[in-house]
């Protein structure tokens, strides 16, 4: 608060106080965006800050000068913000890891060429390019293998219809057998 004195040529004064006050705090309101499962990179820090003086710029410890970050995996995330007057705020943020699978494994599929479910696709197989895919039939005789970039199988075998059965499936995710998964896949004609 400041006060002032102010006398005109007539000598008329003029007493008065005016306060001076300093920005508020940068802070901010944020949503943090968690990862939809164990093997995903999809998290995101979405912030909206308000306080200090516009404009603002930002700093991650990722090294990322946007307001947002996207395609996060698990970690701590630190951001600085500075505003307009060099006033400089730091939040701290963490993506935490999931624990949920993220294959989606159908356990059916109908190959009567009618472009519906015709493949047996293995949902999110691409996020792991080393993985293996075998399946066998009820003799244990293999019937189908893929390495590497998953080709969804059509339920054939030496390019003939396979019957409609059960049949079983083990998948290893990558050089790992930690990450196999086994059960049973039935083909409906």
């Amino acid at each position: 608060m400041y006060t002032y004195n102010v006398t005109d040529f007539n000598g008329c004064k003029l007493n008065d106080s005016i306060f001076v006050g300093e920005p508020t705090y940068i802070e901010v309101d944020f949503s943090i965006v968690e990862l939809t499962c164990i093997d995903q990179s999809d998290g995101a820090i979405y912030i909206t800050p308000y306080g200090g003086t516009l404009p603002y710029s930002y700093l991650w410890n990722t090294g990322s000068t946007a307001q947002n970050l996207e395609n996060l995996t698990p970690g701590l995330y630190n951001l600085t913000i500075v505003d307009g007057n060099s006033c400089s705020q730091t939040f701290d943020y963490e993506i935490y890891n999931n624990i949920e699978e993220c294959l989606n494994i159908p356990n059916t599929f109908t190959p009567n060429e009618d472009n519906y479910n015709d493949t047996w696709v293995i949902g999110n197989i691409g996020l792991y390019p080393n993985a293996s895919v075998k399946v066998f039939n009820k003799w244990g005789n293999e019937i189908y293998s893929s390495k590497g970039e998953y080709t969804p199988w059509d339920g054939e075998y030496n390019a003939a219809p396979l019957p409609s059965e059960v049949y079983y499936y083990i998948i290893v995710l990558g050089n790992n057998e930690e990450n196999e998964y086994t059960g049973t896949i039935t083909i409906i004609r």
